[in-house]
């Protein structure tokens, strides 16, 4: 059966038979040319292609044009055939001849709108789907498919004007509630998102995409019990849709139930094994497993790109290098994460310092939403092109065009990463800098893997399928923000008892980390911890926390839980910790700079993996490896003695800051000259 919005209107009834029959006779008698009615023909043609009779459809079409070649309503069904064939040029030739006939021929315009989005046309498709609105400005499906396209083109502002056309004419339309709340979703505003999604379910309960993108909303909004509910309603509903599956990973995983998170990405793989951004989160959520190893991982990620990447290897161009091997090089940069995002803070130090006589910047930058440090990364780059309306091959076709000596890769497999256009290999060396994501991406069109002695040992080289290349002091550079608070005095001596802290992520807190934590707290009479990020606040993280304490033997009363909050503020709450405890095996990055920098010493224990050693590289840049552990019972000592001599822990945190920014992890300058002797090198020799 042909979709319903691919069909064109009935074929005529009697009485307008009869009334073109009357028009011919006029036509006739007046020495016209009479056109023959076809109606029924067109009819059998229908019928023909929604019985699957694509051949005998096309066939009857034909005929349909010998006796009238221009019957706009048989050269549209021919368009429809070919799309439905798969042959899209040839549907748009179709289709286009169609409108030319008849101008005003709106379900034309509007099944050419489709086509066009199809054949990946999007701005077409925007005119083609316009033009069928402006004809028939009451069709909903019209004015919801354009909305639904402007979404697809990051235009969610203008999406939602469409969508409020369209309920202003069908307030219950369901679909349209339900894509209404997915453009106010894109823009951040995820309660309006969660009260439209809510509306649509009033109306009909069993609408599987609203709990999902319910799920959705509830995660973004930290309320993950709430989230879990409507990802486990949509599976209902429909058991064997991959994605309800990822989205049910994505809340598992922020509940600090990695275990979980696998099984339900791993489902999601089963059912749609040629999604690589499911196969992308999957990855990512190994780096959680307290049991994985880096051998392990990295087999796991070659397999990624054995599904997705290397299959691309066919577009890979063949790349003119100059001669010159002094000259000015190109570095460009791609990411989704240009703002107030850890790349944004290890990144804006480089690109300010880096030497303009040596070096061209160019950013790609897949982020929507703009803030400040977004603005100073565009300002510090020699061009920005925003990203988000490219795909893939467009993306890649705009690298090439600038003509890009070294690409880096800053997102590996997390959130709106650009993987699958990194495997069209668009610039002759490709390079992952750990910045984003730890370790290796899998890709066998990335060069080189960024990093430092920390993150990987010279003795590992052996398990990355990259090139391995060492920064000196340490993997990134770090840019305090302007605004943090003023570090405050030791919490400990006002309360009379020493607080521990974690402000990292719910996912990060497994239940080995718990477990390791409670022994401190057993350990040190009256401590208490605190523990504060977005989502934390939420009924089933507080209720795992507090029972894995509990089971412990921690009363509830010295655990202190609180949600997230604007940068600045969240800084602030530094001011009550007085020591820190990393997570492990996912380290904190960004979360240990912050930690240092508000004056709360921090102690860590790495593993085997990229993701366990971020602490222990930034600590070990400031020169602060003796809170690096070597072993668990080593990381409860360390926690434990530094909680007993206050007199100390008072000295070190006044002067931590201080120490902080004289180091080699802030020092901007220093860390882009060996940034850019490292790409010298890597362009001279390595290449």
């Amino acid at each position: 059966m042909l979709p319903a919005d691919c069909r064109y209107p009935a074929a005529m009834n009697r009485n307008e038979r009869r009334k073109l029959a009357k028009q011919q006779r006029r036509q006739a008698a007046a020495g016209g040319q009479v056109t023959i009615d076809t109606s029924s023909l067109l009819a059998t043609a229908q019928q023909q292609l929604d019985q699957g009779l694509a051949t005998e459809a096309e066939a009857t079409c034909q005929k349909i044009l010998s006796i009238n070649p221009s019957e706009a309503k048989a050269l549209q069904l021919l368009g429809l055939i070919a799309y439905l064939g798969g042959e899209l040029k040839i549907a748009i030739d179709w289709l286009k001849k169609a409108t030319k006939i008849r101008p005003n021929f709106a379900e034309a315009f509007y099944n050419l709108g489709i086509v066009l989005n199809r054949a990946d046309k999007a701005k077409q498709a925007e005119t083609a789907y316009r033009q069928a609105i402006k004809i028939k400005p009451e069709n909903v499906d019209y004015l919801n498919n354009l909305g639904n396209l402007l979404v697809s083109r990051k235009n969610s502002e203008q999406a939602l004007e469409i969508f409020q056309q369209a309920l202003d004419i069908d307030p219950d339309h369901l679909k349209i509630l339900n894509n209404y709340g997915s453009a106010l979703a894109k823009l951040g505003r995820h309660e309006e998102a969660i009260a439209h999604y809510k509306k649509a379910l009033a109306i009909e309960p069993n609408y599987s995409d609203a709990y999902n993108n319910l799920g959705n909303a509830y995660v973004e909004e930290g309320q993950l019990s709430a989230a879990i509910e409507g990802f486990e309603k949509a599976i209902e509903l429909q058991p064997d849709n991959a994605r309800m599956f990822n989205n049910l990973g994505n809340a598992l995983l922020d509940s600090g139930e990695p275990k979980k998170a696998r099984e339900a990405y791993q489902k999601s793989v089963d059912l749609a094994p040629e999604q690589p951004r499911t196969h992308s989160n999957l990855l990512y959520c190994y780096q959680y497993d307290p049991h994985i190893t880096a051998h392990l991982l990295n087999d796991y990620h070659r397999a990624w790109d054995k599904n997705h990447g290397a299959p691309q290897k066919a577009k890979w161009p063949s790349h003119k290098i100059s001669k010159n091997s002094d000259r000015r090089l190109r570095l460009g940069f791609a990411s989704p994460d240009f703002g107030r995002h850890p790349v944004g803070f290890f990144l804006i130090k480089l690109l300010e310092n880096i030497e303009a006589k040596d070096f061209e910047i160019y950013c790609y930058s897949d982020r929507l939403n703009k803030d400040d440090m977004t603005n100073r990364l565009a300002g510090a780059s020699r061009q920005w092109q925003d990203s988000f309306n490219l795909d893939d091959d467009a993306l890649a076709a705009k690298i090439r065009s600038d003509k890009i000596d070294i690409l880096f890769e800053l997102s590996g497999h997390t959130k709106g990463n650009r993987l699958s256009m990194h495997a069209q290999k668009p610039a002759p060396v490709q390079i992952s800098w750990g910045i984003g994501y730890p370790g290796t991406t899998g890709l066998s069109a990335i060069d080189i893997l960024l990093t430092d002695v920390y993150h990987v040992a010279p003795a590992e080289d052996d398990l990355y399928p990259e090139k391995v290349v060492r920064l000196p002091a340490g993997l990134s550079c770090y840019e305090p923000p302007s605004y943090a608070p003023a570090v405050g005095e030791l919490p400990a001596n006002q309360n009379g008892y020493v607080t521990f802290g974690s402000f990292s992520q719910s996912r990060k807190i497994t239940g080995e980390v718990l477990a390791a934590w409670a022994s401190i707290l057993a350990a040190v009479p009256d401590s208490r911890i605190l523990l504060k990020y977005s989502g934390l606040d939420d009924e089933f993280n507080i209720k795992r926390i507090e029972s894995a304490f509990a089971g412990e033997g921690i009363k509830p009363d010295r655990i202190i839980i609180e949600g997230g909050a604007p940068h600045k503020e969240f800084l602030a709450r530094y001011n009550a910790v007085d020591i820190g405890l990393d997570t492990f095996p996912y380290s904190g990055g960004i979360t240990t700079c912050e930690a240092l920098w508000m004056g709360v010493h921090v102690v860590t224990l790495p593993g085997t993996t990229s993701a366990s050693r971020h602490a222990s590289s930034h600590l070990s840049t400031v020169g602060l490896t003796k809170y690096i552990a070597g072993d668990l019972p080593a990381y409860v000592n360390i926690a434990t003695e530094l909680a007993k001599d206050l007199s100390e822990l008072k000295m070190l945190r006044q002067g931590l800051r201080d120490r902080v920014a004289g180091s080699p992890l802030c020092d901007g300058a220093a860390f882009a000259r060996q940034f850019g002797a490292a790409m010298r090198d890597i362009w001279q020799n390595q290449r």
